[in-house]
């Protein structure tokens, strides 16, 4: 029962963000919280054991093997929602958080729902290679996917950084992958085993950095469709004089590599006129921030395009 209900509600998690234009990371982080705690409470309303792990046949129902994989396909999702303590599912979600937010500013909705699913899902089979008979639970697969895409495509963006007992609160993000990335790829290399998914992790982290080649080669390149006037008209509502500087340089850029780089920089550095803190991301339709702002690239049509 309890894992028909979890499957129900890891489905209906899939479309609540896009039904009701939520951020998924914060869709995904409470539904983790929310099955886990599901998950425990049943198991001790059913065992009268107080514990703050699944039951076991929740474990193999929902968890990724892949000597069952064949008749249970599903798990290469339903696994990534599963969570074998509070302190698994407490670190996975502070991690996420931290960066699977404004990776999801960076890129979007859709393109981090599709980086995070396929990243967990190419985890668990790379670990399932080395570890055929073992149940594979947890987020952790997916978001060194998600580490692995945001330091691959924008290395210098600036997150918190969290190792142990030491907390930055902005670090570049490639510094912070790399200090991940070499810690599981020394423990995969080790063979050390200690009840935790190295395997699957550096199995993420490969898949991000493929994802991002193949998904986000044009996220900043986009056709020069539309006025670099565009720029300029959103750094003025900043009222930001550093902000028109960059906007202008856009503008003024002949060679695309030059162009780009200004691009990448704006992007970087500018903030949402509307909710002065979001940061701005470009796709197809404009210039848009997850408060709602958005400047559409159809108002801005070079007259030459018309």
């Amino acid at each position: 029962m309890v894992s028909f209900v979890s499957l129900t509600i890891i489905i209906g998690s899939f479309i609540l963000p896009f039904w009701k234009k939520l951020s998924v990371c914060h869709v995904v982080i409470l539904t983790n919280f929310f099955l886990y705690f599901l998950m425990v409470g049943a198991h001790i309303l059913s065992s009268g054991v107080v514990s703050d792990t699944p039951s076991r046949q929740v474990i193999e129902e929902l968890g990724y093997s892949q000597s069952t994989f064949l008749q249970r396909p599903y798990t290469l999702l339903t696994a990534l929602y599963v969570h074998g303590s509070v302190i698994h599912v407490m670190m996975n979600m502070l991690f996420l958080a931290l960066i699977g937010a404004p990776f999801e500013d960076r890129v979007g909705a859709k393109l981090f729902f599709l980086i995070y699913i396929l990243s967990g899902t190419a985890a668990s089979l790379f670990s399932g290679i080395f570890t055929p008979n073992v149940y594979g639970i947890g987020a952790s697969g997916a978001i060194f996917g998600i580490m692995g895409a945001f330091a691959l495509k924008y290395p210098h963006d600036e997150i918190p950084f969290f190792l142990i007992f030491i907390f930055l609160p902005r670090v570049p993000v490639y510094i912070a992958v790399f200090t991940y990335g070499g810690i599981e790829t020394a423990y995969a290399a080790s063979g050390i085993q200690d009840g935790v998914g190295h395997m699957a992790h550096v199995g993420g982290l490969v898949a991000g950095i493929f994802l991002a080649t193949a998904f986000l080669r044009k996220e900043v390149k986009e056709e020069k469709y539309f006025d670099s006037i565009i720029f300029k008209e959103i750094a003025d509502e900043t009222k930001n004089e550093d902000y028109m500087r960059i906007a202008i340089e856009i503008e003024k850029a002949d060679e695309e590599d030059v162009r780009n780089a200004w691009l990448e920089e704006f992007f970087e550095k500018v903030k949402c006129p509307r909710c002065t803190t979001g940061k701005l991301r470009m796709d197809k339709e404009g210039i848009k921030c997850g408060c709602g702002y958005l400047k559409r690239f159809k108002d801005f049509k070079k007259e030459r395009n018309k």
